[in-house]
């Protein structure tokens, strides 16, 4: 919504409240963050989950955006950072990029 709010961009804030009419699932609403004991949600920390083939993946992301810039190209540039938020998340997603430390059978196979 900060984004939003500081372009004014409508097409912007169309697609904010499409997003908002999804509904959330019932079991989705109060769950724990997955393998991570004692773990609260959080209106700092919003977890995304997906579901994928290979199980679900639990990130959380950060937004950079330019404060003050010169140019004003870079105004409206914004770059997110997606982190893993588990153990499973993160051997997940180096197995699928061929890490070290992945879980088997998630190599990537092919360039």
């Amino acid at each position: 919504m900060r984004q939003v709010s500081a372009t004014g961009d409508a097409q912007l804030r169309a697609l904010y409240e499409e997003v908002r009419r999804h509904p959330v699932p019932p079991d989705e609403e109060t769950a724990a963050v997955p393998d991570s004991p004692g773990a609260r949600p959080s209106p700092v920390q919003v977890p995304l989950r997906v579901r994928t083939p290979h199980g679900e993946l639990s990130m959380f992301s950060t937004m950079a955006t330019f404060g003050a810039p010169a140019d004003v190209t870079l105004s409206e540039l914004a770059i997110e950072l997606f982190y893993p938020l588990d153990d499973f998340t993160t051997k997940a997603l180096r197995g699928l990029a061929g890490m070290p430390g992945g879980m088997p059978g998630h190599v990537r196979t092919g360039s």
